[in-house]
Parts: C-alpha cells; sequence; structure tokens
C-alpha cells in the first residue's frame, strides 16, 4: 500500500507561519489523486518542497519582524523538510528545519 496524504480529498490546503511574516494559504496546493491515483509520499513531498519554494521566492523581498528568520538572510538550501503536520481536515502545515 503507498501512503497518501489525503483520503478525503484530492486537493489540500498548504500553509506556512514562518516567524515574522503573515500567514501564507495556499489552497489545492498539492495534488493527491484519488485511491484509485494514490500519490506517493515522495511525490507528495516533492509538491510540498515546490511550493515552500514558491512561499520563499515570494516572500525573500519581505522584510519580516523577525531579524533572525528574514528569508532574504537564509538561502533556500538551507531548509529542510522533516515533516508534514496534519492541522485540520484537508489543511497540512509543512515544519522545516534550518541548517547551521
Amino acid at each position: 500500500m503507498r501512503p497518501t496524504l489525503s483520503e478525503t480529498n484530492n486537493r489540500v490546503t498548504l500553509r506556512i507561519l514562518w516567524p515574522g511574516y503573515e500567514p501564507w494559504v495556499l489552497r489545492n496546493a498539492i495534488d493527491v489523486g484519488g485511491q484509485q491515483n494514490a500519490r506517493t509520499l515522495v511525490h507528495i513531498a516533492n509538491q510540498v518542497a515546490n511550493r515552500v519554494r514558491e512561499f520563499y521566492d515570494n516572500q525573500r523581498a519581505v522584510v519580516g519582524t523577525e531579524p533572525d528568520w528574514n528569508l532574504s538572510n537564509i538561502p533556500f538550501e538551507d531548509l529542510y523538510l522533516v515533516e508534514l503536520r496534519n492541522v485540520a481536515r484537508g489543511s497540512w502545515q509543512p515544519v522545516i528545519c534550518r541548517r547551521v
């Protein structure tokens, strides 16, 4: 059996709560397919990484209120996806760590 992100929704909302920035919510961010076309965890993680990159690129020019967390000071290559946290039905939050 292949692991799936959601067994009840074909599309999910992705939430990124980055310190010092407004919450970033992207609806229908990840196509997880139906049970007939379930995606692998690797496929889902790749889609999440692409959306995190989109957040990073869109918000990098914004100066956040937390100087240590300003995206302009953090290379994207230093970010690692370590977990996908289910925060509500059909809504997931990536847990990202930074290499120091």
